[in-house]
């Protein structure tokens, strides 16, 4: 209850806290022009965000961004919108939109890809590149900028529910990185 109510008074405090977008934009718009632009590295840039951050929106990006009630709505909402975590509005800070699915895509009418594990079993690395290359089109088409189609992660045990988005135990001595990419900003 305590974290609640700090948690409350912390918005509260974000809420009363004057506008921070510009003429030219957000505060994040203008640090991403100012790294482009070679005027900050890309730490200075976080930093001075950080800096602006009330102590309730970093806490917000540390315990999520889903309220309670929407977390059983999130199967059925996930094949319609960008799941969306990590947002800052005040500061433009537009956060991770996030498509799940072992198969690549699950917003919209996107394409359906054999699960991962069964592209690994082709050993074929520019097939599984024209497929992550897809994945990445189709993820940025939906709004998306994050994608978890693809786990790196070692198989360790078949029974593990994210086994099927893994691409297994490599053999011994051969590359098992894949790559999928999701394009430039």
């Amino acid at each position: 209850m305590k974290m609640i109510a700090g948690r409350r008074a912390a918005l509260t405090q974000e809420s009363a806290l004057k506008d921070t977008t510009t003429m030219a934009g957000s505060v994040y718009d203008d640090a991403v022009r100012a790294v482009r632009a070679g005027e900050l590295t890309a730490d200075e840039a976080v930093n001075q965000l950080i800096d602006l951050m009330t102590d309730g929106e970093i806490l917000g990006l540390l315990d999520g961004d889903s309220p309670r009630l929407l977390l059983p709505l999130i199967p059925i909402l996930l094949d319609r919108v960008p799941f969306v975590a990590g947002a800052v509005a005040r500061l433009g800070i537009p956060g991770i939109r996030f498509s799940d699915g072992g198969r690549g895509v699950v917003i919209g009418a996107s394409t359906a890809f054999p699960v991962t594990i069964a592209r690994a079993a082709t050993w074929d690395p520019s097939l599984e590149e024209r497929v992550g290359i897809a994945i990445g089109v189709e993820t940025r088409a939906r709004g998306a900028n994050y994608s978890a189609s693809v786990c790196v992660n070692l198989l360790r045990h078949p029974g593990w529910g994210r086994a099927q988005a893994c691409y297994g135990v490599p053999a011994q001595g051969r590359r098992s990185v894949f790559p999928c990419r999701l394009g430039p900003d």
